[in-house]
């Protein structure tokens, strides 16, 4: 009985499906980010976004863009700055707090993604 070597096809699967999950998982930390970033106007929440992995790389991001209109990116001192009263809502580390607490959930989600890929 012959076997067929199928280790390049096997490799490209799993990357396939660790991209997807690395997407999938970036889309629930973004969601939940949301429901804590800090509301004034709405600008910071609208300018969440994920950045999808690719089989290439194997990266997936969640960033917040708003900027004042002198261009400072306001995003970075609200989440670090502790200080900083929310009276609309929201708070400080609001996306590396939910990032920590979900990392568990993260990965079984980028998991199940390469097991469904591989068969």
């Amino acid at each position: 009985m012959a076997l067929t070597w199928r280790g390049d096809e096997a490799m490209q699967r799993m990357r396939e499906g660790a991209a997807r999950g690395l997407t999938r998982a970036a889309k629930a930390l973004l969601a939940e980010s949301q429901t804590r970033v800090p509301v004034d106007s709405g600008d910071l929440r609208n300018s969440g976004a994920v950045h999808p992995a690719t089989p290439a790389s194997l990266q997936s991001r969640v960033t917040y863009s708003a900027s004042s209109p002198d261009g400072y990116p306001y995003g970075v001192r609200q989440h670090e700055d502790l200080t900083l009263d929310h009276p609309h809502g929201g708070e400080a580390k609001f996306l590396e707090r939910p990032a920590a607490e979900m990392r568990a959930e993260l990965m079984q989600v980028v998991a199940v993604e390469i097991k469904r890929a591989v068969g």
